[in-house]
């Protein structure tokens, strides 16, 4: 990683710990994490397969009823092709 990876990770960090008790935000995190992998062509199953997660991880994530860690959402974006920024887009 370079340190302008490093720099945006820890941010992305810092963001993830501010609002990880925020239901609104938990929820618009799941809207967005479903409407990429929709986006993508990917069930729930070959996401999870690919990011090597629980099914019931991600179905929790996109109900919005599941804080996820940094290192989750890096999986998720990795297997979506995406970069972790943009599942905070919403």
């Amino acid at each position: 990683m370079t340190y302008i990876q490093v720099k945006k990770f820890i941010n992305l960090f810092a963001l993830l710990r501010l609002m990880k008790n925020d239901p609104q935000f938990l929820e618009a995190l799941g809207k967005r994490v479903q409407q990429l992998r929709t986006e993508k062509g990917f069930t729930q199953q070959e996401l999870c397969d690919k990011a090597e997660i629980a099914r019931s991880q991600l179905t929790r994530l996109e109900q919005g009823d599941l804080n996820i860690t940094v290192a989750t959402l890096n999986a998720l974006a990795n297997a979506m092709s995406v970069s972790p920024k943009s599942l905070l887009e919403f």
